[in-house]
């Protein structure tokens, strides 16, 4: 049986400590930047199919991304002094990687 997504709604709210939460169902990632990122990858690692995402924030929302996997390939930075995606490349020492 193929499990068929028409839309993930990630809803997307902000820590006491100012870190971004994003949650899916049972999945839940935070972040200082790149929440909705961190936790698309957690759904891809799960093996969870391709949709479109959106992002909600106050029951409104925010961002739309056409695919999951193009998510879980992004992180934001605001390196410029304003919120821009940039591709992810994990961390040199995270688990897992080299």
């Amino acid at each position: 049986m193929t499990i068929r997504i028409k839309e993930y709604c990630f809803i997307m709210s902000q820590r006491s400590d100012g870190m971004d939460m994003a949650t899916f169902g049972k999945f839940s990632a935070s972040s200082r930047n790149g929440a909705s990122c961190k936790l698309a990858r957690a759904l891809v690692d799960a093996g969870a199919p391709d949709a479109p995402v959106r992002l909600m924030r106050g029951g409104r929302p925010v961002i739309t991304c056409p695919s999951l996997r193009t998510l879980s390939e992004q992180t934001f930075t605001e390196a410029t002094g304003h919120p821009r995606m940039v591709k992810w490349v994990p961390h040199p020492m995270a688990e897992g990687v080299g």
